[in-house]
């Protein structure tokens, strides 16, 4: 059983460019199914296209499997409730450590971060994704920020706007509070290899309170992390980077 100290933070990578194929083994895509909650096989009834049947009941029993492995419970019986803003979280029992996690999924990758107490978010993009660039910079970003974008090369422009929206998009996830307000309100900067963030008086928050990583999982794809924290550096103390064959191992194994 991995257990966290205080100030660790966990980084699960998972890449489930395989988990998309339609060979994959349906007794085995059975078995991951069946780790599914009553409320998540009701979820999973009202997805029709097979490729995202496929990532939602790979992506939620790898979440299991590895949510399991920092407790003495097993994945199928592990219960989740909904914040108002939609954000999962444990069910607080006397089995259950003091966990925080947090789950991101785009094309190919699924990203997890877990650690002890503190609010966390984390955000996963693909840098293939197709955006209106010049439309989405002048509406999410900050005019700092806007004009670190608009001085690079062409391409390198998309991939530094995704980086600043996934940054953004960690905070919100952290906090619990969706996108409730524009992100035009959160306002990041690099020096140096870290990355500061400040707020507007809309955001009631202080920049003391947060830190923040961000980092390419792969050449495709980028991966930003925010955790509530003043104390001693807590980004990304341990990453972990599975596959589809690590979770056909797992599920065999239950």
């Amino acid at each position: 059983m991995r257990i966290l100290a205080k100030g660790d933070v966990d980084l699960h990578i998972f890449n489930d460019t395989k988990a998309q194929n339609p060979q994959v083994n349906k007794v085995l895509l059975t078995k991951a199914t069946a780790l599914l909650s009553i409320s998540e096989t009701d979820q999973l009834q009202s997805i029709s296209h097979p490729n995202v049947r496929r990532q939602f009941i790979i992506s939620r029993a790898w979440l299991r499997l590895t949510l399991s492995s920092y407790c003495s419970v097993h994945p199928c019986d592990l219960h989740f409730l909904v914040t108002k803003h939609g954000r999962p979280e444990i069910s607080k029992t006397k089995a259950m450590p003091p966990l925080r996690f947090n789950l991101s999924h785009t094309s190919g990758m699924l990203a997890l971060a877990v650690t002890n107490r503190n609010d966390i978010g984390i955000d996963i993009e693909w840098l293939g994704r197709k955006i209106d660039l010049t439309n989405m910079t002048n509406r999410f970003l900050a005019i700092c920020e806007a004009q670190d974008v608009l001085k690079l090369g062409e391409e390198e422009q998309k991939k530094r706007f995704l980086t600043y929206w996934t940054l953004k998009e960690a905070y919100f996830k952290a906090r619990g509070l969706g996108i409730t307000l524009s992100l035009k309100n959160v306002i990041f900067t690099f020096a140096n290899k870290e990355i500061s963030v400040n707020f507007t008086s809309d955001i009631e928050d202080c920049h003391k309170n947060w830190q923040f990583s961000c980092l390419y999982p792969s050449l495709e794809h980028v991966l930003a992390l925010a955790v509530k924290s003043s104390d001693t550096p807590m980004v990304a103390s341990n990453n972990y980077v599975s596959n589809f064959e690590t979770l056909l191992k797992n599920l065999h194994e239950i």
